[in-house]
């Protein structure tokens, strides 16, 4: 294909245009030959030299499991180009029939310029081209890239750019507000680099500098502002994971929210082997994902990777339900669709940003996700997303006071013997201090849920939720 229309120019000259712009060469050459089944021919011939047989993505993107056959000098060549130009229908996902995402011989971001379809499109390849610098920190995690922070969880140097590089470099200017996790202070511009004071290793330097340079003009692609929309950030969603060699259970969170309700989100696991994610928009009807297959179809509650409250146990033993545990908010919300005999019920403490995007996805897909305080007494609240300055869901002798979820003075208040937030200036704004309940399309009909909050309700009879 290349010889016919470059005739006797030289190699190099192919090889730029196929790995820089191979949609430019497929339109010469079918628009000077005017023969579809050149292109076609052109087309598989790409694809089979651009993605390793044993898999649907750039090895560069893939979790430190899979074995990169290539030299990493090679790795990072390639990764700029597939980024850059990689048609976005060739990255591995489960369309919406519903939807046709994109067109199948290039990249075409998803819906029309001011849609949450759109934003989501531009956010999911945004967190492709930040996976190599977060798979390079999570293989090199040690004391200098990691540490613990005052509420005795961990933070890495992946926590504190994740969240820059979408809200200072992709996101900056675009929405009404936005809120993260890790607002902490960064540095780029000297000869020490650093997150929040822990400096960024000089192997991964050069990563990064090609990290920001396309999602720079990845940001051009977002042409229409979303005054009216709330962003909830959570950078890694399972940092002790992260840094406990379980990085298949983080994700990126990203939920947008408008009027207080999660209304678009994105979960996306950039450690996962291949690389896996699920997004939607239940009022837009969108809905994409690339999800694990769980085989085994194992019915059970899902918990997190520690300690579990009487509640739950309690739960468990009443419904005869398997302990799963799994870590992150969010990767339990995808397990949930990739395991439809699943369900997750938590009466301890996570935060907005741990649960507003993968509530969007949940949704968007057919399932159910509310507050389990509502749950019990058969309502249907979820949480307020909004920027506030106190809790907007705040309940009075709702919930224990802990580390997490304490302001300054719900601390001063534990050191003084109190259990219980009794005013809201104790909690922080964005923890979510009354519980989730969050169930897959399957159980999402009257009969199961019914079946569900009779275990519920029976087992909070007996042990109170912890709401902690």
């Amino acid at each position: 294909a290349c010889s016919c229309y470059y005739g006797q120019q030289s190699d190099g000259v192919i090889m730029k245009l196929l790995f820089r712009s191979p949609t430019l060469l497929l339109s010469k050459i079918s628009g000077k030959h005017n023969k579809t089944r050149l292109t076609s021919s052109f087309s598989v011939f790409f694809f089979q030299i651009a993605r390793p047989s044993s898999c649907l993505l750039p090895a560069s993107v893939h979790s430190r499991s899979f074995r990169e056959p290539y030299a990493r000098s090679d790795h990072r060549r390639v990764r700029k180009s597939f980024v850059g130009s990689l048609p976005f229908s060739s990255f591995p996902h489960r369309r919406s029939n519903r939807c046709a995402m994109t067109r199948d011989d290039e990249y075409d971001s998803c819906g029309p310029p001011g849609s949450i379809q759109h934003l989501l499109s531009i956010s999911l390849r945004a967190c492709y081209i930040m996976t190599p610098f977060v798979q390079s920190i999570y293989k090199t995690i040690d004391r200098h890239t990691a540490k613990e922070k005052a509420d005795k969880s961990a933070f890495t140097i992946a926590d504190g750019m994740v969240q820059h590089l979408l809200t200072n470099i992709l996101y900056e200017g675009m929405f009404g507000d936005i809120v993260g996790e890790e607002d902490v202070d960064i540095c780029l511009n000297d000869d020490n680099p650093n997150v929040d004071g822990l400096v960024i290793p000089v192997q991964h330097r050069e990563l990064l500098s090609e990290t920001l340079r396309n999602l720079s003009v990845l940001k051009d692609q977002l042409t229409t502002k979303y005054p009216e929309l709330t962003v909830f950030i959570d950078p890694i969603d399972g940092t002790k994971e992260f840094v406990s060699g379980k990085g298949e259970q983080c994700s990126i969170c990203i939920g947008f929210s408008s009027a207080g309700s999660p209304v678009g989100g994105l979960v996306f696991r950039p450690l996962s082997s291949p690389v896996t994610y699920a997004m939607g928009c239940k009022r837009e009807n969108f809905i994409a994902s690339h999800k694990l297959q769980d085989e085994d179809g194992t019915p059970g509650l899902l918990t997190s990777n520690g300690s579990i409250s009487p509640f739950l146990t309690a739960l468990m033993d009443r419904a005869q339900y398997n302990r799963i545990p799994a870590g992150g908010a969010g990767n339990k919300m995808l397990r949930l669709l990739e395991n439809d005999n699943l369900i997750y019920i938590l009466d301890r403490g996570v935060s907005r940003w741990d649960t507003c995007a993968a509530s969007a996805v949940i949704e968007a897909h057919g399932g159910y996700v509310g507050k389990l305080s509502s749950f019990i007494n058969r309502k249907t609240d979820d949480y307020t997303y909004m920027n506030t300055a106190s809790n907007a869901d705040f309940e009075q002798g709702g919930a224990k006071l802990t580390p997490y979820n304490s302001s300054d003075k719900g601390n001063e208040a534990m050191k003084c013997g109190h259990t219980m937030a009794m005013a809201v200036d104790e909690v922080k704004p964005y923890a979510n201090l009354c519980g989730l309940v969050a169930i897959g399309p399957k159980w999402n009909n009257d009969a199961s849920k019914t079946k569900v909050l009779d275990i519920v309700q029976k087992t909070a009879k007996i042990i109170r939720p912890s709401y902690d």
